[in-house]
C-alpha cells in the first residue's frame, strides 16, 4: 500500500492488486443498477457522492466498463482546480480535430441522429470551476431521447453543495439525483477482507483471512468501514502480528497492534475509540437472545430485533390491556431513476411510549378512553382492495423496484415503498433520496426525512435526517383537504397495508390514521409523516386525518371498509 516499515509480505493487500476482481457489496450492486437505470432516463446528470477513500472512483470505473458495450465513454479527472471541461471533454471522447468544441458538437449530433449515447465520467468533480459548470450546462442541453450524453459526476459531499449553488437553475433541473456511497458495515468489512485474501490466493495464508470474527470487528471499528483504512490497517497488522496456534488473529491482538501504532503516531488518521473484548462478549450474548434463523438487519444498539420474535407477547399485551413501550422497528430510497415505522402492533414513534386502550393510542395514559359511537356514513370512495395469501419478500421487492425504474422511475416507487414497509432499510434510504431530489416524485423534504429516519442502520441516513431537520418542516397549506385513501392490502396472518394520498395542493406535514381491527369495535390510531403504513392487525375499517401544524385534527377521509368490498 505504501513504502513504510509496515510493508507486509502478503500480496493480498498489495498497493495495486493485479488480476483481482474488485469486491462489490449489496450497496454497490444497488448503486450500479440505479446508475444503469439513470443512463436511459430523461435527466442527463447524476452525482455519485462519498467521503475520500470510500471507493467512489472504483465504482464509477466499474459502471463505465459495464456501459462501454452500448455507450461511448470518456473520463476526466479534476485532480486540480485548474482543469477546464471545455478543454478536457473533447480529448476524453477521442476528438482530435482543430476545433475540439465543434468536433464535440458534431459527435453529439451524430449520436443523437443514430440514437446512440455517450457517457462522461468526471472524477473529483467537487473541484469544478464556474466556467466548467457553464460548459456542463451547455453540454447537457441537447433535446430529444435518448439523450446524446450522460454525465456522471463523482465527488465528495462538497459536490452536492456545488450543484446546489452557484450552479445555474437549468443545470440543477437536469440532475437525476445523488447516489451516496456509504462505508462498509461490519459484515461487509469481513466479506471484503476475506475477498482480498481469496482473490489473491496467497501461499502465505492459503487464500484465507487469518482474522477471526472479533478481529474483523475490531478492524471495522478502527477503519470505520472505509476501504482505504481497512487496507492500511490489515497490511500493518499482517506486518507485525503472528497468528495464534489456531491460525487466527483475534481481537486482543488487533487491539494491541492498533493501540501501539496510534501511540507511535504511525497511523495517518486519529484512531477512533475501539470496543473492548468485554463489549464484544456482551454484544454476542445479546444477539444470542434472538434465534439466528429469525434475525434481520434491524438493530437497537447492540440488539438485533426481529419483528416476528415478540409476536405472541404483543398480542398478549393487547389482550390484557397492559401498558407497553412500543419499539419502533426501523425499516429500510432512490432508485434515482428507478425508484413506516412498524410498531410492535402498529406504527408509533419509538420516542412516544403508548398504550392501546379503548378507542385511541394515548401516551402513558391509565384511563381508558370513551369508546366512540360509529355513526352511519355515506358510501366510501372506491379503493383498490387486495387480499394476499403469499409471503412478502422485501429483497425481491427491492430488485423489482430497480428493474421497474429502468423503464419508468415513478413505477418503481410502489415497490420501494412496500420493501421499506416490510423491513428493507436500504429501500427506505433510497426513498429518502427520491423525495429529497424529486426523482420520479415531487420534492418533499418532510417525506424524505421520514424515510431516512426509517433506515437507522444505513450509514448516512442519520446525517440526512439532521440536515433536513435543520431546514425545518414545511408549513401546512392554509386550507387542508381530506386525504384520499388509495389502496388496502390484507394478509391472513394479521397484517394490513394501507396507502393514501394528499389532495392536490393540500399536503399536510403529518397524518393521523384511525382503524378498527377485525372482530373489534374499538378505534385505534397512530400518526405518521408518510402516506403508507403496515399495521400488525387485520384491519376491518380505517380512515386518514390531515393534521394541522399545531397538532390539532384537520379534515378526515371517509371510513374505508374491507367488508364492503370483500364478502
Amino acid at each position: 500500500m505504501d513504502d513504510d516499515p509496515f510493508k507486509a509480505p502478503c500480496p493480498s493487500f498489495a498497493t495495486m492488486p493485479q488480476g483481482q476482481r474488485p469486491y462489490f457489496s449489496d450497496q454497490h450492486h444497488d448503486i450500479l443498477a440505479m446508475a444503469t437505470a439513470w443512463s436511459s432516463g430523461p435527466r442527463p446528470i447524476l452525482a455519485l457522492l462519498g467521503a475520500p477513500g470510500i471507493g467512489k472512483t472504483l465504482l464509477a470505473s466499474e459502471f463505465a466498463e459495464r456501459t462501454r458495450r452500448r455507450m461511448r465513454v470518456g473520463w476526466v479527472d479534476c485532480a486540480t482546480a485548474s482543469v477546464d471541461l471545455a478543454d478536457e471533454v473533447p480529448k476524453a471522447l477521442g476528438i482530435t480535430t482543430a476545433d475540439p468544441l465543434q468536433g464535440l458538437a458534431d459527435l453529439l449530433a451524430r449520436c443523437s441522429a443514430n440514437r446512440q449515447t455517450c457517457l462522461l465520467v468526471v472524477d473529483d468533480a467537487q473541484r469544478l470551476t464556474k466556467s466548467s459548470l457553464e460548459f456542463l450546462e451547455d453540454l447537457t442541453a441537447g433535446p430529444g431521447l435518448p439523450l446524446p450524453i450522460y454525465v456522471l459526476l463523482v465527488g465528495t459531499e462538497d459536490l452536492a453543495t456545488l450543484l446546489d449553488w452557484p450552479a445555474p437553475e437549468s443545470l440543477q433541473q437536469r440532475i437525476g439525483g445523488h447516489l451516496r456511497l456509504q462505508p462498509f458495515t461490519e459484515a461487509e468489512t469481513g466479506d471484503y477482507i476475506a475477498h482480498r485474501f481469496r482473490a489473491a490466493g496467497c501461499s502465505c495464508h492459503g487464500g484465507r483471512s487469518p482474522f477471526d470474527a472479533r478481529g474483523v470487528a475490531m478492524l471495522h471499528a478502527a477503519s470505520q468501514g472505509y476501504p482505504v483504512n481497512i487496507n492500511l490497517l490489515v497490511q500493518r497488522c499482517l506486518s507485525t502480528l503472528r497468528p495464534a496456534p489456531d491460525g487466527k488473529i483475534d481481537a486482543p491482538a488487533v487491539h494491541r497492534c492498533l493501540t501501539f501504532m496510534a501511540k507511535a503516531g504511525s497511523l495517518p488518521y486519529p484512531l477512533p475509540a475501539l470496543p473492548t473484548v468485554e463489549e464484544f462478549e456482551e454484544r454476542q450474548s445479546l444477539q444470542a437472545v434472538v434465534p439466528s434463523d429469525q434475525r434481520q438487519d434491524l438493530h437497537f444498539g447492540n440488539i438485533i430485533a426481529d419483528p416476528r420474535y415478540h409476536w405472541t407477547d404483543v398480542e398478549d399485551d393487547l389482550a390484557a390491556g397492559r401498558t407497553r413501550r412500543w419499539l419502533t422497528l426501523g425499516v429500510a430510497s432512490v432508485g434515482l431513476v428507478a425508484a413506516l415505522v412498524v410498531g410492535s402492533n402498529l406504527m408509533i414513534p419509538a420516542d412516544n411510549p403508548a398504550t392501546v386502550q379503548g378507542d385511541l393510542v394515548s401516551a402513558n395514559s391509565e384511563t381508558p378512553a370513551v369508546e366512540p359511537a360509529l355513526q352511519p356514513e355515506p358510501p366510501a370512495p372506491p379503493v383498490d382492495t387486495v387480499v394476499e395469501e403469499k409471503d412478502v419478500d422485501p429483497q425481491a421487492l427491492l430488485l423489482q423496484a430497480l428493474s421497474a425504474g429502468a423503464e419508468d422511475p415513478a413505477a418503481a416507487i410502489p415497490f420501494y415503498t412496500r420493501a421499506a414497509l416490510w423491513g428493507n432499510q436500504r429501500a427506505a434510504y433510497y426513498l429518502g433520496q427520491l423525495y429529497e431530489t424529486g426523482t420520479g416524485v415531487a420534492v418533499d423534504l418532510d417525506r424524505a426525512r421520514a424515510w431516512y429516519g426509517l433506515a437507522p442502520d444505513i450509514e448516512g441516513a442519520a446525517e440526512r435526517v439532521a440536515i433536513l431537520a435543520e431546514d425545518g418542516a414545511a408549513a401546512d397549506p392554509a386550507d387542508l383537504v381530506a386525504p384520499v385513501p388509495q389502496r388496502q392490502v390484507r394478509f391472513p396472518w394479521n397484517r394490513t397495508e394501507l396507502y393514501w394520498q394528499a389532495a392536490p395542493g393540500a399536503e399536510p406535514v403529518r397524518y393521523k390514521v384511525e382503524f378498527v381491527a377485525a372482530g373489534s369495535d374499538q378505534v385505534q390510531q397512530f400518526e405518521t409523516e408518510l402516506q403508507a403504513a403496515l399495521v400488525r392487525q387485520r384491519v376491518s375499517r380505517w380512515r386518514v386525518i390531515a393534521m394541522q401544524a399545531d397538532g390539532t385534527e384537520g379534515p378526515a377521509s371517509a371510513w374505508i371498509s374491507f367488508d364492503r368490498v370483500i364478502p
